[in-house]
Parts: C-alpha cells; structure tokens; sequence
C-alpha cells in the first residue's frame, strides 16, 4: 500500500534552527504531500521564514496562526486534526531529519498496516547540530527500564511503550484522529499517545535505527533542564543522569493524575480488530482500575490516621518490602482492599499479614 504523508510542526519563535529542520524536510527521498504549520504567535522572523519556504517547494504548506498563545499541547493538537495524508509525521521546529526517515519509517507501516504507530530513534546534538557523546534517545528510555525499572505511581512502565518524544513519532490519522483533539489539560500530547497506545493495546513499532537528530539547546521546551546541564558541566555522565531523571518525572507527573487515569478508562477507539491487541487492554485496563481502588485505599488511610501516621506506615512497608520489583504500595494493595474497618495500628496489620503470607 502507497501512503501519503503529512507532516505537523509546532512554531513559536523558531527563526535560528527553523530554517535547517524545513530543509531536511524538503530533501527527503520521499517528500511529504504536506506540511502543515501552527504557529502560536511567534514575534520574531518566524512566518517569514515559512511564509518563504511554501513559496520554494512543490508540496502543499499550510500555515496555521493562533490568534492567542494556546502552548504546545493544545497546538500541536490542533496541527494534528488540520492534516489530511495517510500518515502524520511529528515534527519539532529545531531538529534535523535524516534524509531516508521518512521513507524508513513508511517502510514500517507498509510491512504491517496494523501499525497504528511507528516512532524512529534519534540521536542528540548541540546547538550546531554536532552529536552529543551521550545515550541515543532508545537507549535513554532503555536505560530507565534498567536503573529506575517501573514508574512510582506503580501502573506505567517504560517498557513496551512508543518512545515518549513526540518528535519521534508517526502516526496513522485513522488512529491520530481519534485520540486528537486532546481535551485534558494535565498531559503532553506525546505522553498521552505514548500512553493511551499500549493501553488501548494498539499495535505499534520502534525503528532502532537513529533517523533524526534531537537538538538540544537552551530555549528546548522539555530539554532545557538537560541542555544547561550540558552547557555548564560539560559532563555527559551527569547529562544523561537528567536525562533519565526528566523522563522518570515526566511521567510520574502525568500520569499520577486522578482525572487521567479516568480519561484513559472511558477512552476507546473504532479501528479494525486485528489492529488491536484486547488481550493486553485488558491486562493493563485491569492494572489501572487496580491503581485507582488504591488511590481510594490511599485517601481513607489520611482521613482515619491523618498524613503523618500514613507517612510512617508507608516507609515502613517500603522498608519490609524493599527487594520488591514493584512499588510496594501497588504490589500488596490485594492484602489491603481487605479492609471492612481500617485497624488501629495498620502496621501490626501490616506484619501479621505478611507472616500469615509466609506460612
């Protein structure tokens, strides 16, 4: 099957790298049909520059201006539900893509059209585009998967998960469609499809292969932290320490939201089954509603013993269950939604149970 493409860039004051990213655009083996631009009020030479790109290449550009800053999520949703093509490439406004990307990643979605999803790796560079001698963006999320393993909200991993960049990502818009417009104001638009896509148990794929490079600099949205890092200490060991770090707490951030955890769980889609895994849905639907009894479990431990004695139950749990793979609070929520009336000392509860478990 043939794809077309669409392509998604967000722009707000981008006129130092812009120029760079539309022109490796414009030379990929396989152009995209178009481009379409939203631009949250940029105040430099930022339309100019694209204003002057539509009128140089053979596709179609379509440039979108806010009329009030909405922020990046809300626009690159809006860019999202503008395209028209097959497949919608994200793009961020300062990267650089490797001439073959997006024919590699078509290549993706044409061995199995049940892809809903492919995301490519990148590498990292500086502010001229040299590389970073540091962790690609896989073996960044690898790394976690290794160092932090699962998240601490106890439901979200990184593992088996589309990398979290939005930049790395492409989608079909049978798929992108139903997701977006994103209506949640608490979540990114790559972390919610990073997210809501193993969730839902959609089929998806990684290209381990580095087809694009990930600037870094101090006015990047998510990376800044990273970057300054960078810049003063010039010490990758710490950088890529950050690196792990921003992931770790973005998606502790996110995805620790009550109203979220809702969202997902109301959410669906309408695509064909054998794009769909139901098995999985099912396991992690299951995890999820197994978190939110715990969230419950959670507020009425506060409300009898107040937060300070909670406190202490919980470090002590986390001190007896240390060696767990898994949060501890998450892994034995099955002993506690036992509860018909909270006992005095949930400790001694705590320590009883796990002996009687041990018999």
């Amino acid at each position: 099957m043939k794809y077309t493409v669409s392509v998604a860039m967000c722009t707000y004051n981008g006129e130092q790298y812009l120029q760079e990213q539309l022109d490796s655009l414009a030379n990929q083996t396989i152009t995209p049909n178009e481009l379409v631009i939203c631009d949250d009020c940029s105040t430099d030479n930022t339309i100019q520059i694209l204003e002057k790109f539509k009128s140089q290449v053979p596709f179609t550009v379509k440039i979108i201006q806010n009329e009030n800053r909405i922020g990046v999520v809300q626009n690159f949703s809006n860019a999202i539900v503008n395209c028209t093509q097959d497949i919608i490439f994200l793009s961020d406004q300062d990267d650089y893509w490797q001439p073959t990307r997006i024919e590699k990643m078509l290549q993706q979605f044409e061995i199995d059209p049940r892809r809903m999803v492919v995301s490519s790796n990148a590498i990292f560079g500086d502010d001229k585009l040299n590389p970073i001698p540091m962790e690609s963006m896989l073996e960044s999320r690898l790394a976690i998967d290794k160092y932090f393993g699962k998240m601490a909200n106890g439901y979200l991993t990184t593992k088996n998960i589309p990398l979290e960049a939005g930049c790395s990502m492409a989608l079909q818009r049978a798929y992108a469609h139903q997701i977006f417009p994103l209506t949640l104001k608490e979540i990114g638009y790559d972390v919610w499809i990073s997210n809501i896509t193993p969730f839902l148990g959609i089929k998806y794929f990684i290209c381990e292969e580095p087809l694009f490079i990930h600037r870094l600099h101090n006015n990047n949205c998510s990376w800044s932290l990273v970057n300054k890092q960078y810049e003063t200490q010039r010490n990758i060991e710490q950088v890529q320490k950050e690196n792990k770090k921003f992931y770790v707490r973005s998606l502790q951030v996110y995805w620790r939201s009550e109203p979220i955890y809702k969202f997902a769980l109301n959410f669906s889609v309408d695509l064909p089954k054998d794009c769909i895994d139901s098995q999985e849905a099912q396991n992690r639907k299951e995890e999820l509603l197994k978190y939110m009894n715990y969230l419950d479990f959670r507020r009425n431990m506060q409300r009898h013993f107040g937060r300070s004695l909670y406190g202490l139950f919980s470090r002590e749990c986390k001190a007896i269950y240390r060696q767990c793979p898994q949060p501890v609070l998450c892994q034995f929520y099955d002993l506690w939604k036992s509860f018909d009336n909270i006992p005095k000392n949930p400790l001694h509860w705590f320590k009883r149970k796990k002996a009687e478990q041990n018999q």
